[in-house]
């Protein structure tokens, strides 16, 4: 096959009842100049069967049969067997709309960004509620260096509704130890210090699909450790590239929203008690991103740049008076109402 356009790498670990629906979304783009490269990642159900299967029926599909090594490895695995001029990525359970291709690639060529973002929604699988509409705030704004560093705190940092440059994907960090949750935000975080130009769609032109038995709804105080562990080499990584100020900030404003925030909403799910998880999470801020008490900025910053992280700010506030358990508690019984979330 001859170089294309887009590469779309999608990892696999034992995902066969939900693998096919995800190929038919991709099979299914307006969009056909493109590659998927679909990463085994030592499955021992029937996906790699499937795999193999859809790739002798549509040559843009071809698998690679990996040992088991986690989602991060085999997504490094599908980007060094990338061809195309933009990669981007699939979760096994997930769904493309089917212009997702093509209005990234669109926006991508317009305006000459190093990364496009789009919207997405998040569903729940077993009763096709939408959760939530998400990364739709921005329009279709492009940002450049330097007002990324308001901007970047702001975008989530999950990479399935991303259409990257590919050459931007050389700089991605590599763990020898990765995470079993969060490891996109080590994947997107280490691309900070190269990026200079991010455009954005409002469409959501991906489905997050939420399970009950999903990586993260299992979260464990071992999950927890390795994470921080692997997100200070992360930082160390991103200040070796760039430590300016502006970088430090952001880091820190990742670090409030992820383990402050992120962290300890999942936890508290898996049934740990909310004061020995806000705890843990204060000490590992105070100790290594004390940056963090300045997350937000100001009222008055954000009344002059579109309060442009005012959540963040309100969040700050909230964690630093201690009330972080009420807040999550009323944002359980919100949720559980019914009531979609408006997030990013």
């Amino acid at each position: 096959m001859a170089d294309v356009k887009i590469s779309v790498v999608v990892p696999v670990h034992n995902a066969a009842a939900f693998l096919s629906e995800t190929l038919d979304s991709l099979a299914c783009q307006s969009f056909r100049d493109f590659e998927a490269v679909l990463v085994d990642d030592g499955s021992t159900d029937e996906s790699p069967g499937i795999l193999d299967g859809v790739c002798a029926r549509d040559g843009r599909f071809r698998a690679l049969h990996i040992p088991n090594g986690g989602v991060y490895n085999a997504r490094l695995a599908g980007i060094r067997e990338a061809r195309g001029a933009y990669v981007a990525f699939c979760d096994s359970d997930d769904l493309y709309h089917p212009d997702y291709l093509e209005k990234l690639f669109r926006q991508a060529e317009k305006t000459g960004a190093d990364l496009t973002v789009c919207g997405y929604t998040r569903e729940d699988m077993e009763t096709g509620r939408i959760r939530s509409r998400e990364m739709v705030a921005f329009g279709d704004r492009v940002f450049t260096y330097p007002e990324l560093a308001d901007i970047l705190p702001r975008v989530n940092v999950s990479v399935w509704n991303k259409l990257f440059r590919a050459e931007l994907l050389r700089h991605v960090i590599p763990l020898e130890h990765p995470p079993r949750v969060a490891e996109d935000l080590m994947f997107v975080c280490s691309l900070y210090p190269f990026l200079r130009k991010i455009a954005f769609l409002p469409d959501s032109l991906y489905r997050y699909r939420v399970r009950a038995d999903s990586a993260l709804a299992r979260m464990t105080a071992e999950d927890r450790d390795l994470m921080l562990e692997n997100l200070l080499r992360t930082r160390e990584y991103v200040f070796r590239k760039d430590g300016s100020p502006e970088m430090r900030y952001v880091m820190d404003c990742i670090a409030f929203l992820h383990v402050a925030q992120g962290q300890v909403l999942f936890l508290t799910d898996s049934g740990e008690k909310a004061g020995r998880a806000l705890a843990s999470a204060r000490r590992w801020l105070d100790r290594h991103a004390p940056g963090y008490r300045e997350a937000g900025h100001s009222l008055r910053w954000n009344r002059k740049h579109e309060n442009v992280q005012l959540r963040i700010l309100i969040g700050r506030w909230i964690f630093r008076a201690h009330l972080m358990g009420p807040a999550l508690l009323a944002y359980r019984l919100i949720t559980k109402a019914g009531f979609q979330e408006h997030k990013w």
